[in-house]
């Protein structure tokens, strides 16, 4: 068996960020730009957009994840709410390309030639999580970064730094959850769609959460299966004990899929 080494790791995953650079700058940009449309009209569209949604029917604003009509006098709440739209994006995107870097090695079977350099499955698979998490952690912060620019040109008094960056970290876990469902997916097989299945498993999860809201308490046990709607941006602000536990539950639920997963990776037979 060959010994783990790091500096194996580092160089695999810098040549897999090297060959998906477009597609991570691409989703930098993109999600740069429309973070900057949004938040730049803070201002502008506070008097518009209270006006024309007092008339929409409250379901919808549940399935955007508006609780209260004061958010839009707020910049860190007009944030969230667009946040928790956004994070649905890239969580797809985290998961589609989380899955891809799996699979390429054995769709293209460049994963006999990484066997004849004496690189260990163990050393592939952690430098795929690190490759995945460096392409996520990319995306977030282009978002970070515009959504931090708008706050000081528009975002006055309510734009305050600790809060925002509280729900970004909280919130965006939400997505960095959904990785760690893809990356234990493709170690676990390749003989089906990882990046659909997982993409799936994204917008059923939100729907799951949409669904205990509008159930009340007839469906609430269902919002547990929902990380968009345990670690939503209002959720975040609050940080009650309650999302702190459930944050520790799933973070524990996260490393031991992902655990699995290079366990399962090491031991199966590829697919080539």
């Amino acid at each position: 068996m060959n010994k783990f080494e790091s500096k194996n790791v580092i160089r695999l995953s810098g040549f897999d960020l090297k060959n998906n650079s477009r597609l991570i700058f691409g989703w930098m940009i993109s999600v740069f730009a429309i973070t900057f449309l949004y938040m730049i009209l803070f201002s502008s569209m506070q008097e518009m957009a209270l006006a024309e949604w007092d008339n929409m029917p409250v379901e919808v604003l549940e399935f955007m994840g508006i609780k209260s009509f004061g958010i839009m006098n707020d910049y860190n709440g007009y944030f969230g709410m667009m946040y928790n739209l956004l994070l649905i994006a890239i969580s797809i995107f985290t998961v589609t390309f989380s899955a891809g870097i799996v699979f390429k090695e054995e769709k293209s079977k460049t994963i006999e030639f990484l066997y004849s350099l004496h690189i260990s499955r163990t050393e592939i698979y952690v430098s795929k999580i690190l490759t995945a998490v460096v392409a996520f952690l990319l995306v977030l912060l282009s978002l970070v970064a515009s959504a931090t620019i708008c706050g000081f040109l528009n975002g006055g008094e309510t734009f305050i730094l600790p809060e925002f960056f509280q729900i970004v970290v909280i919130s965006g876990f939400i997505a960095f959850f959904f990785t760690g469902i893809a990356l234990f997916l493709a170690g676990v097989t390749s003989r089906i769609s990882v990046g659909m299945v997982s993409a799936m498993v994204v917008v059923a999860s939100y729907m799951l959460g949409y669904l205990g809201e509008l159930l009340k308490d007839k469906g609430e046990w269902l919002i547990y299966f929902s990380p968009f709607q345990l670690f939503s941006p209002t959720n975040a602000l609050e940080l009650s004990n309650g999302t702190i536990t459930n944050l520790v539950i799933y973070i524990l639920v996260m490393i031991a899929l992902v655990t699995v997963g290079g366990i399962v990776y090491r031991k199966r037979d590829f697919n080539i």
